[in-house]
């Protein structure tokens, strides 16, 4: 029996394109806590992998008798982490980790798409 620990080490240790995912998608999950809180993963044209952790702020206001609902996002930081080699990452097993994070949330969305963020 192989050790988890020997299979994710060779699984952030080789990079590779993870069949199913597609550049430019946004792969987005809710939080657990159902707080407004969502993770969000974009693999862009390069392979580079963002990472963005935001949340939404909902509300309603009165316009001429009528309750329309607004939404906020609040944006925090993307955090980018490059192709190795000639796309000059640096950190190379933390972008590999990114995208079985990104498969792992299209899995969870095709699964449970009530929790997935439009």
């Amino acid at each position: 029996m192989v050790s988890t620990s020997k299979t994710v080490k060779a699984l952030v240790e080789t990079p590779a394109w993870i069949e199913g995912l597609s550049p430019m998608e946004h792969y987005q999950r809710k939080s657990d806590d159902g707080d407004g809180a969502f993770l969000r993963v974009l693999i862009d044209e390069q392979g580079d992998c963002w990472l963005y952790v935001q949340s939404e702020e909902t509300w309603n206001i009165q316009i001429n008798g009528s309750t329309k609902e607004r939404k906020k996002i609040h944006k925090a930081a993307g955090v980018r982490f490059c192709m190795p080699y000639g796309g000059g990452g640096r950190s190379s097993r933390t972008r590999m980790a990114l995208m079985v994070l990104a498969e792992a949330i299209r899995l969870d969305n095709k699964e449970d798409p009530g929790w997935a963020k439009p």
